[in-house]
């Protein structure tokens, strides 16, 4: 099924997966968020076959996976062990918080928190973690520098940070001529190894020209300072879309977010000169049902403000979710869900029409039929 950003899949499926996947409840009762943990794995072994070839991927290149904010609500846990048993060389975080909720699962594996971390305490939940060196910490200015060398100084430990370059995010993080003071900083503490330096990519997804700038702003800083840079320091730069946009972007690391999902590819508005051997596998399904079926008059104004208007007799659903889910407002008379029938074999896609409201989406189901009644008892 192809994937558009306007699309939930409703209606009930059977499935296989039970070993494979798990269900995170939605909102409401109404609907149900199926995961399929396979379908994850699949798609970090397609990004690793990705950077395994080519002229400049190398099988040195690491693979991050990005788990942040309950791995984008998909159930941090579940996935997080599941790409440590698939090999995944390291995960990010937002926070601490974040990554208090999967470190029981992740062993040995690292885990970067982007969010900067100034100051430590021995009776830290994750104190254990931070003292071993499991989890690096990124550092985006000069005070967090001094602020954490203390910090650890007095905790006697030694920290992994990953120092982070503003090269056109304007965001957060060093800026490129900050470098050197940062790596005299790191320097001075004895505390800290440097494990990485890397940058986020602006607009990976649109615009080739500002991210290849990026490119060339990092690039020429960390060359720069060359010699005073460790050999196992890893430079990382790419997100999914750098990483499908130019391998030249793929550098020691890469962190794949959005592309562990299986989306990806056709969320990018410019070439790309990185294909993937096999398409990614969609790995998230939200579920629900068609709850009413009516038939209306062509003429008909549907939903709050009556922003559609029927131009034919027209045989509608109603689908008990709706914003107050998560289902986008700006999707009213956009989206499109699928619907799921055993006698069909296959999915038909019906749009939406009208407003999206708190609870509820209509949908058309002219071009269906009568078979549409039958969606009422899947």
């Amino acid at each position: 099924m192809a994937y558009q950003t306007n699309t939930i899949d409703y209606g009930l499926r059977t499935t296989d997966d039970r070993a494979q996947a798990h269900r995170v409840p939605a909102s409401s009762a109404t609907s149900c968020v199926h995961i399929n943990l396979d379908a994850i794995e699949r798609n970090l072994r397609c990004f690793r076959a990705l950077l395994q070839r080519g002229d400049t991927g190398t099988s040195e290149t690491k693979v991050c996976g990005v788990v942040k904010a309950n791995a984008y609500g998909q159930g941090a846990i579940e996935i997080a062990g599941r790409l440590v048993a698939g090999g995944i060389d390291m995960l990010a975080v937002y926070s601490l918080q974040q990554a208090e909720q999967i470190v029981g699962v992740t062993g040995d594996c690292p885990i970067l928190v982007f969010l900067p971390v100034r100051q430590l305490n021995r009776n830290d939940t994750l104190f254990s973690a931070i003292a071993a060196g499991y989890l690096h910490l990124s550092v985006v200015d000069l005070e967090q520098i001094e602020q954490l060398g203390a910090c650890a100084a007095r905790l006697g430990i030694r920290l992994p940070v990953h120092l982070h370059l503003d090269t056109g995010m304007s965001r957060t993080g060093l800026t490129p001529q900050n470098l050197e003071t940062a790596l005299s900083l790191l320097q001075h503490f004895e505390q800290f190894r440097l494990k990485g330096i890397y940058t986020h990519l602006a607009c990976a997804d649109s615009s080739s020209k500002r991210t290849m700038e990026q490119l060339g702003r990092i690039k020429t800083a960390v060359a720069s300072h060359q010699a005073r840079i460790p050999g196992d320091c890893l430079m990382h730069i790419a997100n999914t879309f750098g990483t499908l946009l130019n391998q030249k972007l793929h550098a020691d690391l890469v962190r794949i977010g959005l592309g562990l999902y299986g989306y990806g590819p056709e969320l990018i508005s410019v070439p790309v000169d990185a294909t993937l051997d096999q398409p990614l596998c969609h790995a998230v399904r939200w579920v629900s049902w068609i709850e009413h079926v009516a038939p209306y008059p062509r003429g008909t104004a549907v939903g709050y403000g009556g922003t559609h208007i029927l131009e034919r007799d027209s045989l509608l659903g109603v689908v008990p979710v709706g914003y107050g889910d998560g289902y986008p407002v700006a999707l009213s008379n956009r989206g499109v869900v699928c619907l799921s029938n055993s006698r069909w074999g296959h999915d038909v896609q019906a749009p939406i029409l009208g407003q999206v409201n708190m609870d509820q989406l209509v949908i058309d189901l002219t071009d269906i039929g009568g078979t549409a009644e039958g969606l009422l008892h899947e």
